[in-house]
Formats: C-alpha cells, sequence, structure tokens
C-alpha cells in the first residue's frame, strides 16, 4: 500500500508539472497577443482621425447606443462645448480586438472533441497522430485506494498498522486471537482502528462491542472504530466476495 501511494503522489507530481508548464505557455502565448493588440490599436489610433463631426459621419454605420462603425472602427457620440462629435471608442475597438483574439487562441474542449471522433487521415498532415494537440487536464491532488469497488482518498497518515496473530508452532497460519480459530479467506473478521489488533467478527461481537475495550490490549474502542474486512471469497455465494459468472457463444454470420 505505502508503494501505491508514493507511485500515485510520484504520478501526481508529474502531471502538475506538466500542466503547470502548459498553463504557463498558454499564458505567455495570451500575453503575445494582447501586447501585439496593444500595439497595433497604438499605431492605428496615433495614425487614424480620433474626432469627426456628425456631417462626416452620415456614411457611417449605426450600430446603436449613440454609435458609428465606419471602416471596421467604431466611434461613440459625445458632446462638448463646441458641439457633438463622433470619437474614437477605444474601450470598444480594444473589445473587439480581444475577441477576435480569442477566436484564434488553442482550440477549446469541445473542439478537441469533436476533433478526436474524426476518422484519422493518414494522408492529410494535420490529423496525423504527431500533429494532434494533448490537453493537460489539471490533476487530482489527493491519492485514491484503489482496492475496493468504489475508489477512496486515502493517505499514508490515515493508514493502519494491522496486527495479526500467528498461531503456536505455524508463523505462517494467522488465527483470532480471542478463541484461537485459523482465519481464511472464507473469515469474517475485523480490525480495531486504536490498537490495530485483528479478531473474528465473532469474538469482537461477544467481547469488543459489549466492553469498547480491545480484548487483547484492552484499548479503548467504539463502534465506529470497528473495521470489517471484506474477504476475497472462496467460491461459495455465503463466501462474502463477489463472485460473476459470464457465457459465451459462436455468433453465425
Amino acid at each position: 500500500m505505502y508503494e501505491n501511494i508514493l507511485a500515485q503522489k510520484k504520478e501526481i507530481g508529474r502531471q502538475q508539472k506538466l500542466y503547470e508548464e502548459q498553463q504557463n505557455l498558454l499564458q505567455e502565448e495570451r500575453q503575445r497577443g494582447l501586447d501585439a493588440i496593444s500595439q497595433a490599436e497604438l499605431a492605428l489610433f496615433e495614425q487614424t482621425e480620433t474626432q469627426f463631426q456628425p456631417s462626416m459621419m452620415s456614411a457611417a454605420t449605426d450600430i446603436g447606443d449613440g454609435k458609428r462603425l465606419m471602416d471596421g472602427k467604431v466611434y461613440k457620440m459625445v458632446k462638448t462645448e463646441d458641439g457633438t462629435v463622433y470619437q474614437y471608442d477605444k474601450e470598444e475597438n480594444r473589445r473587439k480586438a480581444l475577441e477576435a483574439a480569442e477566436a484564434t487562441k488553442a482550440p477549446t474542449k469541445e473542439m478537441l472533441a469533436s476533433k478526436n471522433k474524426a476518422l484519422p487521415s493518414f494522408w492529410i498532415p494535420s490529423l496525423t497522430p504527431d500533429a494532434k494537440l494533448v490537453v493537460v487536464q489539471a490533476p487530482k491532488l489527493e491519492t485514491m485506494c484503489t482496492a475496493t469497488e468504489t475508489p477512496h482518498s486515502v493517505s499514508i497518515k490515515k493508514l493502519i498498522d494491522v496486527k495479526f496473530t500467528s498461531a503456536k508452532g505455524d508463523p505462517t497460519q494467522l488465527v483470532c486471537p480471542a478463541c484461537l480459530k485459523t482465519l481464511t479467506n472464507g473469515s469474517k473478521i475485523v480490525v480495531l482502528k486504536n490498537c490495530g489488533h485483528v479478531l473474528c467478527k465473532g469474538c469482537c461481537g461477544k467481547f469488543v462491542r459489549p466492553t469498547h475495550k480491545c480484548h487483547i490490549c484492552d484499548t479503548r474502542c467504539k463502534d465506529r472504530d470497528i473495521i470489517q474486512f471484506n474477504g476475497e471469497g472462496t467460491g461459495f455465494s455465503s463466501g462474502g466476495g463477489k463472485v460473476e459468472s459470464s457465457k459465451t457463444t459462436v455468433a453465425f454470420q
């Protein structure tokens, strides 16, 4: 279990590093696009007349809110001491430039999903396996226990030092320390969270639950501190394990 958790942490660290590197590259690319937009906007602002009389805007398109569109640039109506004029709308033009930049940046998840559904055409360079863009998702930072049907979060601090009792004269044979019955795959056993001792379920019900103490070391133990092992089963339906059957037939076409 220790090796599995450490391997998961190593993989999480690797995925997190790849994710951060990709995010930094995307941020740099996005910033370069914004800088290019700012430079182009500044040059356009310096080269373009920023104020027009209403009579000069008669050919412009009215886009509402007192604004007009001329030569792809937006001008807003402003009242001055000399009368009403149309001035270059810097904010609106910047917004349009940003929208254009967003449309040309990295493909979205939906675009990638639709691209992956297409059949690969090896004669088209953009559809070759090496040309596909791999998006690194943000990894989950918690380690998981995969020994159960429903994986759950786990950490080294939450692990319990389980203490089995060996039979006298045979250290490879495990027994219940209370009744000395041999523990097998079909045995229903429990482990006490506070001390780690392992007993059979019957002795736990007789000695531990009534006294709320471990039968071996007298450590205090509440009902929520009693953990039942999930047995692998013996092949019988009452063994406690999950048994599945499958049937394979030949399909004639």
